[in-house]
């Protein structure tokens, strides 16, 4: 998986952020009555928020569309991590709520944020921290080869594919992270 592809599910990774600001901002928008009294900043702030949610709709549809190109074998040997996603939210998602399109050096301090974030999120292939994913009810597994599995099967769906001898199409996303997309008739 290219370099930009692993950039976009970051940013995706941030869309619940880019909803809640919209929201944030939506009442200076209102204070000076006229969009054309409103200043260049706020301008270009929806302009790169609006952006940002478009680039992650379309990531998140691109991983979605995709059939699976893999079939692969359930491995039993399965581990919950779905309580990853909630410290990601807390640590990262609450603090970026303090942006302010008015304060340049807020907009700043919170763009060297996101940019050490996202430089983690990518070296250390964290791409299935992706609240979007959850949201979308897929649950997250870590198998004996401490392989990340996405899925929308519960462990014990996935344990009784395996005692049926089925296998399932999935994604390989990254070197440690696959996508299971659908059971293998």
């Amino acid at each position: 998986m290219g370099i930009l592809y692993k950039i976009s599910l970051f940013i995706s990774s941030f869309a619940p952020l880019y909803v809640m600001l919209i929201i944030q901002e939506i009442d200076s928008a209102f204070k000076y009555n006229s969009l054309s009294k409103l200043p260049l900043s706020i301008y270009i702030y929806w302009f790169i928020l609006i952006t940002l949610i478009i680039i992650s709709v379309i990531s998140i549809y691109i991983i979605f569309k995709d059939k699976g190109n893999k079939t692969i074998e359930i491995d039993t040997n399965l581990e919950k991590q779905g309580d990853n996603i909630i410290s990601y939210i807390m640590t990262y998602l609450v603090p970026l709520l303090s942006i302010d399109p008015n304060d340049y050096v807020n907009l700043l301090q919170n763009a060297f944020l996101f940019t050490i974030i996202g430089t983690i999120y990518i070296q250390q292939n964290l791409l299935f921290l992706n609240p979007i994913f959850s949201l979308l009810n897929y649950k997250f597994y870590k198998d004996s080869n401490n392989e990340i599995l996405l899925s929308k099967y519960s462990i014990e769906e996935l344990k009784s594919l395996k005692c049926e001898g089925k296998k399932v199409f999935a994604r390989k996303i990254d070197e440690k992270f696959w996508i299971i997309k659908n059971v293998r008739k």
